[in-house]
């Protein structure tokens, strides 16, 4: 069996390789161990995070190996330094490893959309007001080149009523679109 065990540091990562003959159960306890190490401590660098990946399936094969093994049985003619194997101990999944992972993934991920463009962009950038944001239920007005997010008393002409991947998307009773934010807006005239 041959297992990699990453630690991973900012711009820095050590590698550490376990290359063992074991037998099923003593070949999983180990396995487990490394894996839930490489889950725990291989993310944590700039390039580390896409290495960790490979490790991470590179382990998992050979545990799923281990799996197809024959049960360990005793040779009487058979030095072995253990009497009997190894538990294999918790899976994988009962593991901190795993666990702290998923967490981060999920974290990364909720800053990733928090610090994403949002419909709630404000229009010519910067305002915070957010009666003059791009938002569903928002009022808009226009002249003859543009059209805007405005207050609701402040001559409004219409509401945006939906945000839409394309013009044809736009619901039925919306009278005109305008595309802003990179979004289509559609736009209800009769408020």
């Amino acid at each position: 069996m041959s297992f990699k065990n990453q630690t991973a540091f900012l711009v820095a990562a050590s590698l550490h390789t376990t290359q063992l003959t074991l037998c099923r159960d003593c070949g999983t306890a180990v396995g487990r161990k490394v894996q839930n190490r490489t889950l725990l401590g291989g993310w944590w660098g700039m390039l580390s995070f896409f290495r960790n990946l490979s490790y991470v399936a590179s382990n998992a094969g050979e545990l799923r190996r281990l799996r197809s093994m024959e049960e360990p049985t005793k040779f009487v003619s058979l030095s072995t330094p253990l009497a009997t194997p190894m538990s294999t101990g918790r899976s994988v999944f009962a593991r901190s490893g795993l666990w702290l992972t998923v967490g981060a993934v999920a974290a990364t991920a909720a800053a990733v959309v928090m610090a994403s463009p949002s419909d709630t962009a404000a229009h010519g950038g910067g305002s915070t007001d957010t009666e003059l944001e791009w938002r569903i239920g928002n009022c808009v007005a226009w002249d003859a080149d543009t059209i805007f997010p405005v207050r609701c008393d402040d001559g409004a002409m219409g509401v945006i009523a939906a945000r839409a991947p394309s013009e044809p998307q736009c619901p039925a009773n919306s009278e005109s679109y305008v595309q802003e934010t990179g979004f289509v807006w559609c736009i209800d005239e009769d408020r």
